[in-house]
């Protein structure tokens, strides 16, 4: 096993507008956002310009993909904002292939001009909303049709009955690659014509015999969707939804590559299904790369900044590689382990010292009738300790005895005395209850009763009025509260974030931030995003119905305050006028 750190590539698309960035061998300059003036260098594996063509970027990748045939896991992601070139990059056109066309032509003519016995199987798969769909089935989707992420004992993770075909050929591979591209989920917005609304993954799995051993492999290629901001993209409704379900996972894949940078005890694997397809490439064992594609225009720079910073923490990953090799088994070997399977199974021996048994007494002309091979047997032992159990009950009283000869438990025969005597004791009530001298007493009773359940009838709907009008009332207060709490998240400053109950300083700044990079949020759930759990969000909820629940009172009470000393200044103000203008009077006499 070795260590490799994940390999980072950087592509620029060619830009429309004043670029915000640039790049120089294999760093990229931009602005810091914080100081205009102050410029941040980021380095990398490679940095492709805007003037790279596709064929630039396979031949940087390529020496990794020729460990696949040695048992290596390899992935390789591409990752950016909406619009900046992702699927070009891994997919491309028919002028330009991408990553995955000119991956299967490598593949391909490798097995051929090395004579390898190698066999290549393909399977497509795209999340979309958080559910897993196969790409190559092409019946009708329902909302049970999504697949299953399994983990198998040697922690590798498979999607359960996915459709894996073989791939023989280039024709082979365009035909399966062409229909699933044609089943995955794109939409048009206003910043990209034919938006990824999924992420597109393709597995390849390889296996190579050389040597007397065999080689399994994976091959994942995969295509995020991109971060949207929803103001921009004009999103809503049902692309309201999936632009949450790809921002969500997006930051779930940041959360980990945070965690492991900062070699967290937990790493958040499972809180996306993204994050446990690229367990193995982020801290696993396989071979990670990345492309972070860039748009470069003025008006991305935020996402451009975003990107630079995630892809920064992705190059300090360290992954363990790991070969999966195993040593091919003859006919030979495997019916000699179906034979030791065999001995090893349980109940064989006791199986087999029983023949052995048996064989013998037959040499030695025993019958298995014999009354000395009868008297050994396990039956005849339980029938003579039945004798000797039913002799000492013969000098039990004759009740006890009669339990044990009923074929009833104890307790069971004990319960049926009771129940026999308390309906007993019932009758007996009964027949006193109504008799001819009780007969108006029990009318009375009767009259008492149904005065009782009148009663009860109308506390019930006075109950039901009072909490009907509380509910309503309740109501009325959690949507204030919630209108509230998410106008001081979308416009407060941080201050205004810190002022809620459980938020500090580095919560707020992670829900700026989340602000930032995915925009408004409309619903109180949206603060997941920021990584806060829903526990939070409720108790921070009910802490601020409870301060705006005694709002109004306050305010009233202040308004009337106010009220009451500008009306006593007003009245001590004309009582003084009053005062001044008679001692004025009084004065002007006297002269």
């Amino acid at each position: 096993m070795s260590s490799k750190q994940v390999e980072v590539y950087v592509r620029i698309r060619p830009h429309k507008s004043v670029k915000c960035v640039k790049s120089t061998g294999d760093t990229v300059h931009i602005s810091n956002p914080r100081n205009s003036q102050e410029q941040i260098n980021y380095t990398f594996t490679k940095v492709f310009s805007d003037q790279s063509k596709q064929e630039n970027i396979f031949e940087h990748i390529r020496p990794q993909l020729d460990t696949i045939f040695q048992g290596t896991n390899v992935t390789l992601f591409a990752y950016g904002q909406t619009g900046s070139g992702k699927t070009h990059t891994i997919n491309g056109s028919a002028k330009e292939p991408g990553m995955i066309p000119r991956t299967i032509g490598f593949l391909l003519a490798e097995i051929k001009q090395r004579k390898l016995d190698c066999k290549i199987a393909a399977s497509y798969l795209e999340i979309y909303n958080e559910k897993i769909y196969d790409l190559l089935d092409a019946s009708e989707r329902t909302q049970s049709s999504h697949l299953d992420l399994r983990e198998t004992q040697n922690k590798q993770i498979v999607v359960a009955g996915i459709t894996v075909v073989p791939i023989h050929s280039i024709a082979d591979f365009k035909r399966h690659h062409e229909a699933a591209m044609e089943r995955r989920s794109t939409a048009s917005t206003q910043l990209n014509e034919q938006s990824s609304r999924s992420h597109f993954i393709m597995q390849v799995h390889v296996t190579t015999k050389t040597d007397g051993k065999m080689c399994h492999s994976k091959l994942h290629m995969i295509d995020l969707a991109g971060s949207e901001d929803n103001k921009r993209t004009g999103n809503a409704g049902a692309r309201m939804v999936e632009s949450g379900a790809i921002n969500k996972s997006l930051f779930v894949l940041g959360q980990v590559v945070e965690s492991l940078n900062k070699n967290a005890s937990r790493i958040p694997y499972r809180d996306s299904k993204i994050t446990r397809f690229l367990q193995d490439s982020l801290g696993g064992s396989a071979i990670g790369m990345m492309i972070a594609c860039l748009s470069p225009d003025e008006e991305h720079f935020i996402d451009t900044y975003n990107t630079l910073n995630f892809a920064t923490k992705a190059c300090n990953i360290k992954n363990t590689i790991q070969v999966n090799e195993m040593q091919e088994k003859t006919v030979e070997d495997r019916k000699q382990a179906l034979q030791e399977w065999k001995s090893r199974k349980p109940g064989n021996d006791l199986k087999r010292r029983r023949s052995q048994e048996t064989d013998k007494q037959l040499d030695e002309g025993k019958r298995l009738s014999d009354p000395k091979r009868l008297s050994d047997t396990q039956p005849a032992k339980r029938l003579s300790e039945r004798n000797s159990l039913d002799e000492r009950n013969d000098d039990k009283p004759r009740a006890l005895k009669r339990f044990f000869t009923s074929g009833k438990s104890i307790e069971d025969q004990i319960n049926e005395k009771v129940e026999q005597r308390l309906q007993q004791r019932l009758e007996e009530f009964k027949g006193t209850l109504f008799s001819p001298l009780r007969k108006d007493q029990s009318n009375f009773q009767n009259r008492l009763l149904e005065i009782e359940k009148r009663l009860e009838q109308k506390m019930k709907r006075a109950l039901e009025d009072e909490s009907q009008k509380e509910n309503q009332q309740l109501e009325h207060i959690k949507e204030n509260t919630r209108l509230r709490m998410l106008q001081i998240i979308n416009t407060g400053s941080l201050k205004d974030l810190q002022q809620l109950k459980m938020i500090g300083k580095k919560r707020a700044q992670d829900i700026f931030e989340a602000r930032q990079s995915f925009g408004e949020m409309s619903a109180l759930e949206d603060l997941t995003r920021a990584g806060l759990s829903m526990h939070l969000i409720e108790s921070i909820f009910k802490v601020l119905m409870i301060r705006l629940g005694q709002y109004p009172a306050l305010v009233f009470l202040n308004e009337w305050i106010v009220f009451s000393v500008f009306y006593h200044f007003i009245l001590f103000s004309s009582l003084f006028l009053r005062l001044f203008s008679f001692f004025c009077w009084k004065l002007v006499q006297g002269l």
